[in-house]
């Protein structure tokens, strides 16, 4: 409270509050609206209660109009981005395995590489059917 009163001019109707009635006032931006709110609050001498429901009010018209922020991103994009990530390289953004790595696996490790990228091809397509 004590930054957001820094910004208030000295004859701030906020500064005649009790502390414990500015403590309400915190979630409030920019100091225009604080000040309409503790003038509101002032000249028809409301409760604390009907402060909080004040300051409720134009909190949740505030959030509302800026649209709440950044839209989340669904979870089946987040799943699809991770799986591009774990198979590029971070540096050159071309495929992370490489021919040496192929060379390096044993019989069993083909296999069970084989196997995995069938059914990584399956889910592709499932995918793909449900993205068209």
């Amino acid at each position: 409270m004590a930054a957001a009163s820094k910004d208030l001019p000295r004859a701030a109707t906020l500064l005649r509050l009790p502390s414990r009635h500015r403590v309400e006032l915190l979630p409030l931006n920019p100091p225009e609206n604080v000040e309409r709110l503790v003038s509101k609050f002032i000249s028809q001498k409301l409760s604390v209660q009907k402060l909080r429901a004040l300051i409720q009010e134009e909190v949740e018209r505030d959030s509302a109009g800026s649209g709440g922020g950044r839209k989340r991103t669904p979870q089946a994009m987040r799943a699809i981005e991770a799986c591009l990530r774990a198979l590029r390289d971070e540096e050159t953004g071309k495929l992370l395995v490489r021919r040496s790595d192929v060379d390096e696996m044993t019989e069993e490790q083909l296999a069970r590489a084989q196997t995995a990228l069938a059914s990584l091809e399956k889910r592709v397509v499932d995918l793909r059917r449900l993205l068209s």
